[in-house]
């Protein structure tokens, strides 16, 4: 799905975020600036969590838009290069510590960030 609903926040270490439309991600809708150390706890959880393992034992994801929300994927920029988390691919549940750093960011982020609605044509 990931239709015109669905953001994609990329995440940078230096607490910028920004948040594009996953099927169009040449486009930036708005950035924002969020606390640093909201980013720094995600970064210290991806680096003390075997990701391959977590994303193994994960179910998988759903296409939320189809139900009751809206998929979301977080693309975090490290100097080691990017990591993806999406909705669709993995669930990402709050229950493991590195996807709540991950809905703390998003939540941050969204609170001053602002993407409207759009109907598929």
């Amino acid at each position: 799905m990931m239709g015109p609903n669905c953001p994609t926040y990329v995440v940078y270490a230096n607490g910028q975020v920004d948040l594009f439309r996953t099927e169009a991600v040449d486009t930036r809708i708005d950035s924002t600036a969020i606390d640093v150390a909201l980013v720094d706890v995600l970064m210290e959880q991806i680096h003390s969590t075997d990701l391959t393992a977590l994303r193994l034992r994960l179910p998988d994801g759903e296409c939320q838009g189809c139900f009751d929300g809206i998929d979301t994927k977080v693309v975090l920029v490290t100097a080691d290069g990017e990591v993806t988390f999406n909705s669709i691919d993995e669930e990402l549940s709050q229950t493991e510590p590195l996807f709540d750093a991950v809905w703390n960011i998003v939540v941050a982020a969204s609170q001053s960030t602002e993407m409207a609605l759009e109907q598929r044509p």
